[in-house]
């Protein structure tokens, strides 16, 4: 592999949030805490984290930010990390959840007061989870303990203390009120082809179904309307999954496509194909990964993480416009070394390839030979100064 293939599959990320102006996220396959300024795209390695265990950890799934802490939920979930930024210092806490696929287990972290709530993809419960003692609890929707496991939950959002849970099979939709332990069942329109993904703006809920249409629902009302169709410029509309709503404009994402589709919201609704990438963009992940996640955000823009290009993703919350932050780690050499550190020796190759590894550690006994000859040097001057 390509030194600078290995480099950004290094930075590559899943799940972020913002926090002051900064994104953090882990790396996704070196569990690597990073923090990047999203004005300069400068990012540094969070290095010594007390009581941090990266084996023991796995590829994000959810973060969410309360009271200068950091709540990870990793793909298999059986522990929460809460890493307290002030600190530099983690604690693991047991979900109760035990593993029941390598990924996909999840479809929303949620907070509400002092309890963290997981939501099950597969199952209509969710783990309640205190964040002061770690107790833990699993809740049922249904009073009578039983549960359906065929819905296959595909989108969450979160409104106030409800979280909304769309599912990829049925036309159910969950309204869990985390507050009061109760949940309210509402039901799609039929022609509305199952859910892709979902997004809330404007008090309302819209849909990306799986025929690349896009229609809004009103809950409070029971009121569906169809506000755009990307069939004409889509060919295969599976490979579209990401659905972002601006105030001027619809954008679908590319799940295992490449190209963003844009499409007006007002006039004459023009749609067309985005182009504008920087001169060196390009997708650099297993093909197998999806092109973006879900996205973390500020008061005026989307960020998505870089889960699959060389390039993090930006779009403002009212234009529509896009744009491109580079990420540069600032101590690349302190992260080598903290990689070697905890990997007790065994260098993977896509991560570190053989050449860049040689090179390295050249580059580390040059710095130690010439420390070392610093050393020699400033005690042979110390002996002929005292001589005179």
């Amino acid at each position: 592999m390509e030194k600078h293939s290995a480099e950004n599959l290094r930075k590559l990320f899943a799940a972020g949030i913002v926090v002051k102006g900064d994104m953090w996220f882990f790396t996704s396959l070196t569990n690597e805490l990073v923090s990047m300024s999203l004005d300069r795209g400068q990012a540094s390695y969070i290095l010594d984290i007390k009581g941090y265990q990266p084996r023991k950890d796995g590829d994000t799934d959810f973060l969410l930010y309360e009271d200068e802490k950091i709540y990870k939920l990793g793909t298999k979930g059986e522990w929460i990390l809460e890493y307290s930024i002030g600190e530099n210092a983690c604690r693991y806490i047991e979900t109760g959840f035990r593993c029941q696929r390598k990924w996909g287990n999840f479809i929303a972290l949620a907070k509400w007061k002092e309890d963290l709530y997981i939501f099950l993809r597969m199952e209509e419960a969710v783990f309640k989870i205190n964040r002061t003692t770690g107790k833990s609890e699993k809740v049922f929707y249904h009073k009578d303990g039983k549960t359906k496991k065929e819905n296959n939950f595909c989108k969450s959002c979160q409104t106030g203390d409800v979280v909304w849970l769309f599912s990829g099979v049925t036309k159910t939709v969950f309204a869990y009120h985390m507050s009061r332990n109760f949940c309210r069942q509402y039901h799609l329109a039929e022609r509305i082809d199952g859910c892709r993904d979902v997004v809330w703006k404007e008090n309302k809920f819209y849909i990306l179904d799986k025929q690349c249409r896009v229609f809004v629902w009103d809950a409070n009302t029971d009121r569906t309307e169809l506000v755009a169709d990307f069939k004409e410029i889509n060919a295969k509309p599976d490979r579209w999954g990401k659905l972002v709503v601006t105030d001027e404009d619809y954008i679908l994402l590319p799940y295992m496509a490449e190209e963003i589709l844009l499409l007006e919201r007002k006039g004459e609704q023009k749609k067309r194909i985005y182009a504008s990438y920087p001169n060196d963009f390009k997708y650099n992940a297993p093909s197998d990964w999806s092109k973006y996640t879900r996205p973390c955000e500020d008061e005026y823009n989307y960020y998505f993480p870089m889960h699959a290009a060389n390039y993090i993703l930006k779009i403002d919350k009212k234009t529509g416009n896009l744009a491109w932050i580079k990420m540069t780690i600032m101590n690349e050499d302190a992260g080598f070394q903290a990689y070697c550190r905890e990997s007790d020796g065994v260098i993977v190759e896509k991560i570190y390839p053989l050449s860049e590894y040689v090179e390295r550690i050249k580059a580390e006994s040059s710095k130690k030979e010439n420390r070392e000859n610093a050393v020699v040097g400033k005690a042979i001057w110390n002996q002929i100064k005292n001589a005179k």
